[in-house]
């Protein structure tokens, strides 16, 4: 598995107890056989809570390690060792973690294993991400299995992370009914009857269900062995268990009381526990514990897990759990939670316990969230609200705690993105803490601004800056939301600026980076209304300079790097805006839990759009939610999403995402613009085309950024023999030049000037542009364009050149209905994209849907060629190869390489 030189990351994906866990256990053992280290964890439903618990667990960190660089972590992430003066505590041990990794791999080669990563915390699949592209040059093999649901978006990362360094990814299938049959016989020894055979069929092909029905079978003594064959008495079939719950419940009758005790107690911390823990919520010696604790391993109930013991199966330790009644369960996790708190346990494994407890809670529960509030929020922010929430309900605001956890409480909301607004307001009323109120105020105005309510917020920052006894720091602050709402609102005026300014001024002798972030950010937004992108992103770098690692807004830098984005990705800088894209994910996954859809998601759907990664685009927006809290942003996304639907040649779906917008919510949004013009040039309407394209010519557009419509336009005014409309775009992209002579606004002017001359040289610059800078969308429709004017020129074997190589480009994409429009229209010239035309790839797939390229590379993968490699022999970027992986995979309805290979095989 493992060698001097490198490793590798092997991902095991399927349906529960299909042999996931025996992989990772040969895994393991040949692992032993190599003299590798080794680290194991196995998530549970609660790990997604906890942020770096898979990590933690895997590297078997603790405080008790007789390993220093160990108990050093250990005591960081307790809280008992300092923390540089600005540094998050989340990013510092993220990268001891790698640090720690590679030291570990200098001493010997590294097995790390991981169960369960489909409910590993973000952070800990982040690390696993990273430790995936040390494998190429580091002994270090990573083994991780997930099953398909719930379905993460974080795991698509991790298996494009794994697939990018040539990992291995396999997807384990029920067991067929012959092979259940020899698990069977395996288990009995004997060939199972015909009794025994109906019960194991309920089993669906799923080994660990098998397993623990034949096991809960023979110790109840309930199979015979006669003439060779096992069976059981036919009414046990009937009486079989229903669930597999049961199942286990029979088998767990027995066991001793004493260790029926001591498991019902470590049920109750999770999947894995310490002894330590254990012990304290037994209140028992640890000594008194190792009889029934090894008495719970030789049945096979528990094992060995590090220095922690864990459930053989998590459906063991569930039966256990749900054996205890509700109440009763309920008023152990409340005792396990003041006698974890009590034994120094980290506040968010408190917390864990405490949201298994009834709704309220107590004093004592109270006293320690007024303790705990702020780290806990920072650390696993989801478990903080539900538990201020519960808090909350039981508190009136004159109680003395109310206010301290009710300004908790909208702080952690704001940052997961939810609703703070009611109680914000009602803490900004009730309230007497100067600080708290200017805070509310500050958290109310940015939601008021991202409604789109540019007045409420203006009112609601005065507000704040009226208020008595405000400290200079939120004034400051407050001066700068102020900033920002007049930059929005009122954009490129002098006066806005100059207020900025003055702003900013005053920010930099309070010394806070918060409102001088802020403030220069306002600035940026003055330059995006005057659309001189060039100055809006030198201001959004001052802006992030000043940030740092800084993380008491964390939702500020979000804003800053995914807005820089945005600058880069208008000025066609995308490889620029992929990384400050990465960035940002990486600032978002520091604080556990963070949620930032509209201002992480969203920019990265537009520039997966932009260069051809369609599939991960929507993805993204799925992830997003419905982002309601931004009528621009959902007007956006759904503009997005209908146009890739429309592109796709489905209609249906596209008119849904667009009739998601009510009319009149943004009537400028470009991506919109293009579906329902893209909608009406599909049902043969080329002037409706032209009229809604024609938006961007108007006042309303004359602050956004029209670059990259003014083409489209172009395009579909021709088709509508209005060459006045296309002139007037022309026109527009001088003008957009003259203003500001940008890369991407000089290529658009030259794509427009070569379709409304008919002039080749033109739109040749323009393919060559959009080569380099990876525009894949607009590069096939370039190449679309190009090939229309060398055919109308008469020199058909050029434009057959570049026809294929735009219908190759819209089938990487699944662009049904683009395909099919450049087939019409090149056939009238005499130019056929291939013998039978274009073919809906991504629908109906098969090997022949395989473009000529894509062939070379299918073969080449079944050699079991890298995509470097690969890439090296065709002369094509890494980046273009994963692209046409991608292809094969989706034409092909394939889910790894192999597959891949095995239709390589067949069509030899």
């Amino acid at each position: 598995m493992v060698t001097s030189g490198r490793g590798r990351a092997v991902l095991l994906g399927g349906e529960p107890g299909i042999g996931k866990s025996a992989l990772l256990a040969y895994g393991l053992a040949d692992a032993a056989q190599l003299g590798c280290d080794l680290g194991w964890a196995d998530a549970d439903e609660l790990s997604t809570r906890f942020p770096l618990r898979v990590m933690l667990d895997c590297l078997d960190i603790e405080a008790r390690s007789a390993d220093p660089r160990r108990a050093e972590l250990a005591a960081l992430l307790g809280g008992q060792a300092p923390v540089p003066a600005g540094a998050d505590p989340l990013l510092l041990i993220v990268e001891r973690l790698l640090v720690l990794v590679e030291q570990l791999c200098t001493d010997r080669p590294l097995v790390l294993v991981a169960n369960h990563l489909q409910w590993a915390d973000e952070l800990s699949l982040l690390v696993w991400c990273r430790l995936a592209r040390l494998t190429t040059r580091l002994p270090l093999t990573l083994v991780g299995a997930y099953r398909p649901v719930p379905r993460r978006p974080e795991l698509g990362q991790l298996r494009r992370a794994a697939e990018r360094e040539d990992g291995l990814i396999l997807s384990l299938e029920p067991l067929p009914a012959q092979d259940v049959t020899a698990l069977v016989t395996a288990l009995v020894g004997a060939d199972p009857g015909p009794h025994l055979a109906r019960l194991v069929e309920r089993a669906a092909g799923n080994p660990l269900y098998v397993r623990e029905i034949v096991d809960a079978l023979r110790y109840e003594s309930a199979v015979t062995v006669h003439a060779g064959t096992a069976d059981i008495a036919p009414e046990l079939v009937d009486r079989a268990p229903a669930s597999l719950a049961a199942a286990i419940d029979r088998r767990l009758e027995f066991l001793s009381p004493g260790s029926a005790v001591a498991l019902r107690g470590a049920a109750l911390l999770g999947q894995d526990f310490s002894v330590t823990d254990l012990a304290a919520v037994l209140e028992r010696p640890a000594s008194d514990l190792i009889g029934p604790l090894a008495e719970a391993a030789a049945a096979g109930v528990v094992m060995d897990a590090g220095a922690r013991m864990a459930f053989r199966h998590p459906l063991i330790r569930q039966a256990l759990y749900d054996a205890i009644p509700a109440t009763v369960r309920a008023g152990l996790h409340r005792h396990a939670a003041q006698a974890l708190a009590e034994a120094g346990v980290p506040a968010e494994r408190v917390a864990a316990h405490l949201t298994q407890t009834p709704p309220g809670g107590d004093a004592w529960v109270t006293g320690w969230l007024v303790r705990h509030a702020g780290g806990l929020a920072d650390r696993a922010p989801r478990v903080a609200t539900e538990l201020l929430a519960r808090a909350l309900s039981r508190l009136s605001p004159g109680d003395p705690s109310w206010e301290h956890l009710a300004v908790a409480q909208v702080r952690t909301l704001f940052r997961l993105g939810r609703d703070a607004a009611p109680l914000a307001r009602q803490a900004l009323t009730a309230g007497t803490d100067p600080a708290g109120a200017a805070e509310m105020c500050w958290i109310l105005g940015a939601l008021l601004l991202r409604a789109g309510r540019t007045d409420d917020a203006r009112a609601m920052a005065r507000q704040g800056l009226d208020r008595p006894a405000l400290s200079p720091v939120w004034r400051a602050r407050l001066g700068a939301m102020a900033v920002v709402v007049d930059a929005y609102a009122g954009g490129e005026s002098a006066a806005t600026e100059r207020a900025g300014q003055e702003a900013l001024a005053y920010a930099q002798r309070t010394g806070d980076p918060v409102a001088i972030g802020y403030c220069l950010f306002g600035l940026s937004t003055v330059y995006l209304v005057r659309r001189d992108q060039s100055t809006r992103l030198a201001y959004l770098d001052r802006a992030r300079s000043v940030f740092g690692d800084d993380l008491e807004y964390l939702d500020l830098q979000v804003l800053v790097q995914a807005n820089r984005a945005y600058a880069l990705h208008l000025l066609d800088r995308f490889a620029e805006a992929e990384k400050t894209l990465d960035e940002a994910r990486q600032l978002a996954e520091r604080r556990a839990g963070q949620n930032v859809p509209v201002r992480l998601r969203l920019p990265t759907a537009v520039v997966a759009y932009c260069t051809g990664r369609w599939d991960d685009a929507l993805d993204e927006l799925a992830a997003a939610g419905e982002l309601g809290d931004s009528p621009r942003h959902a007007s956006v996304a759904a503009g997005l999403a209908a146009l890739i639907a429309g592109h796709r040649d489905d209609r249906t779906g596209a008119l849904e995402y667009l009739g998601r917008i009510p009319e009149g919510t943004d009537v400028t949004c470009g991506f919109r613009l293009t579906a329902r013009a893209l909608l009406a040039e599909r049902d043969r309407r080329p002037g409706q085309a032209r009229d809604i394209l024609a938006t961007i010519l108007t006042p309303a557009y004359s602050r956004l950024e029209r670059h990259m419509l003014l083409p489209h336009l172009v395009r579909v005014a021709l088709a509508a023999d209005d060459r006045a409309t296309a002139e007037a775009a022309v026109a527009a992209a001088e003008a957009d030049v003259a203003a500001q002579a940008n890369p991407a606004r000089v290529a658009a002017l030259a794509y427009c000037r070569g379709m409304a001359t008919g002039d080749p040289d033109l739109l040749r610059e323009v393919v060559a542009h959009f080569q380099r800078v990876h525009r894949l969308v607009d590069l096939a429709q370039a190449r679309e364009e190009l090939a229309v004017l060398l055919a109308v020129a008469g020199d058909a074997d050029a434009a057959r050149v570049h026809a294929v190589a735009a219908k190759e480009g819209y089938e990487r994409l699944g662009a049904i209905w683009a395909m099919r429009r450049a087939d019409a229209r090149l056939r009238s010239y005499g130019v056929r994209l291939g013998p039978r035309g274009p073919r809906r790839s991504t629908a109906c797939g098969g090997w022949n849907a395989l473009s000529p390229t894509e062939l070379t590379i299918a073969r080449l993968v079944a050699q079991g060629r890298s995509n470097p490699d690969i890439a090296g022999e065709l002369m094509l970027s890494r980046r273009t190869v994963q692209s046409h992986v991608s292809s094969i995979l989706a034409k092909l309805h394939a889910r790894t390489r192999v597959e891949i290979a095995r239709e390589a095989q067949r069509h030899q």
